[in-house]
């Protein structure tokens, strides 16, 4: 014989199968939906609308390659050419005692170092360090970026004390040219320093930092290191400005008489 069950009983619903009343409940609560709407607490106003700013952004704006794009226009492959010619010419000066260049002979010191290496690539420059970034600014060649196009000319602060007043107040006292930029960032850079025209390290990610973690230089020294005490003495520190002074049409530049004092530098 198959054993017979009985449907569950329910004390509290008079005798009623449970299912039955579980219907009839969930049948009143959708008419009564379907007559009010939903209801959800607080407002609902931007419910369904996506916010004008990913997250990340609204809490730290972030600087997208188009916007960077937009701010510094990106200089044609083409037009780099000029500049690349600047850095190679400069590296052809490197432990040159006579500063030449386009058919003459420039001065032995830190701008003549520069304008030795524009005539070589075919732009005649001749001026001191402020000459040349006054040309710079009013032709708006002057940046700051970390990454610095090749023949870019470097200008620093301070290098040294210039007027002799025991203060941190002399601007533009040295000047380079950017040979080439690294991949962390580091760029090398010819000058004329107290040793010579030689290469030196300068590096805007970490401007304070004289090494890397593997010990190499990525900020040579461009004040004498006892000047410490007083404030900078690495190339990142001192750092002014770069010029772009190879988007130039050639053979036209700033004048002046005199160049840059040689600092007492590293490298």
């Amino acid at each position: 014989m198959i054993p017979r069950f009985s449907p569950v009983i329910s004390k509290g619903c008079n005798a009623r199968p449970q299912g039955m009343v579980c219907a009839v409940t969930l049948a009143l609560l959708l008419s009564a939906c379907a007559k009010q709407g939903m209801r959800f607490p607080g407002p609902v106003r931007h419910m369904g609308s996506a916010p004008k700013e990913a997250y990340a952004e609204r809490v730290e704006p972030a600087s997208t390659p188009q916007a960077v794009a937009e701010a510094e226009p990106a200089v044609p492959r083409k037009r780099r050419k000029g500049g690349e010619a600047v850095a190679r010419a400069a590296g052809e000066l490197v432990g040159e005692r006579r500063m030449t260049g386009g058919g003459e002979t420039h001065r032995y010191d830190c701008s003549g170092m520069v304008e030795a290496a524009y005539a070589r690539a075919g732009w005649d420059f001749n001026g001191a360090s402020k000459d040349l970034y006054a040309l710079a600014k009013r032709e708006g060649l002057l940046h700051k970026k970390k990454r610095p196009f090749l023949g870019d000319i470097v200008f620093w602060d301070n290098t040294y004390d210039r007027n002799r007043n025991g203060r941190r107040d002399d601007q533009l006292t040295h000047v380079g040219v950017v040979e080439a930029v690294l991949d962390d960032d580091t760029i090398r850079v010819v000058h004329l320093g107290s040793r010579g025209v030689v290469r030196i390290a300068m590096n805007l990610s970490r401007p304070g930092s004289r090494y890397d973690e593997k010990g190499d230089i990525i900020n040579s020294y461009v004040r004498a290191s006892r000047d410490s005490r007083s404030g900078g003495v690495l190339s990142g520190e001192l750092f002014r400005g770069f010029g772009s002074l190879w988007r130039l049409p050639k053979h036209t530049g700033a004048q002046a008489d005199a160049g840059c004092a040689s600092p007492d530098r590293d490298a």
